[in-house]
């Protein structure tokens, strides 16, 4: 069973049907968190419980998942913590407010990609320009696939390749004495880890970009027909009629007849 944010209540698990109330309620998200953020802090039960004016089991329960403190113990917890109170309650995994409003610069990525990631669900159909919210809009996809757990083995492997096509570029040709020792190192390390001593680099770019593609097709397909929240079945319609992505790459109906239901 997934562990739930907060502990459940005995009347919660009665109508949940669940046997092992206590024993969930110890993994509960909320529970983990406040460990978590103790221990970052290096701070004992009692020297937590000592600055909040309470007891140290007060605090063991807490982290036990046997009961949650009220409201004004939770603005207290966030002020020793640092971290906003969405984040202290799970609801978000931005520490502070400001960092869910990270700007293109402090991600590190470039202008041009800033700008291209602006413009993604930007149609021009009709001489008008508008930004359309849909659950498979161009950056709707984009969004799934960084939230996907495997996006960061995605990107890994295609570092991974970026990386031998520049090494087969580097090297093709050359002396082996024109190679910097860092390429022949991080060369060698690479073919080690996968077992293979004697392909040429840019084969072996190509097996990691073919490893790539098939994780990519994997995580798309992966993706739900359903909202996540409510269960219901995503339906789209374009004027009364089905959706067609034709159309949408075509740019030939106007932004206002897109509806999604």
């Amino acid at each position: 069973m997934k562990s739930p944010v907060f502990p459940y209540t005995p009347r919660e698990a009665e109508k949940a049907g669940i046997q092992n109330r206590v024993e969930i309620n110890r993994t509960c998200l909320f529970a983990r968190r406040l460990a978590q953020l103790r221990a970052e802090q290096k701070l004992s039960q009692q020297k937590l419980a000592d600055m909040l004016e309470v007891s140290k089991s007060t605090i063991s329960l807490y982290e036990t998942g046997d009961t949650v403190p009220d409201a004004k113990m939770i603005v207290r917890m966030c002020e020793i913590f640092e971290v906003s109170c969405d984040y202290f309650l799970c609801q978000s995994d931005y520490r502070k407010e400001e960092q869910a409003q990270q700007t293109i610069e402090d991600l590190g990525l470039s202008q041009q990609t800033g700008q291209k990631l602006n413009d993604l669900d930007l149609f021009t159909a009709e001489g008008q320009s508008k930004h359309v919210t849909l659950p498979f809009s161009p950056k709707g996809v984009f969004n799934r696939l960084c939230e996907d757990d495997r996006f960061n083995t995605l990107m890994r492997l295609l570092g991974a390749c970026y990386q031998m096509q520049i090494a087969a570029a580097r090297t093709d040709g050359m002396d082996h004495k024109e190679v910097s020792k860092l390429e022949v190192i991080g060369c060698r390390q690479m073919l080690t880890t996968i077992g293979e001593v004697s392909v040429p680099m840019g084969e072996l770019a190509e097996v990691y970009l073919q490893r790539a593609s098939e994780l990519l097709k994997e995580m798309v397909r992966d993706f739900p027909t359903e909202d996540p929240e409510t269960g219901e079945e995503y339906h789209i319609s374009v004027q009364g009629n089905v959706f067609h992505p034709l159309n949408q790459m075509n740019s030939f109906l106007s932004p206002e007849a897109y509806e999604t239901r």
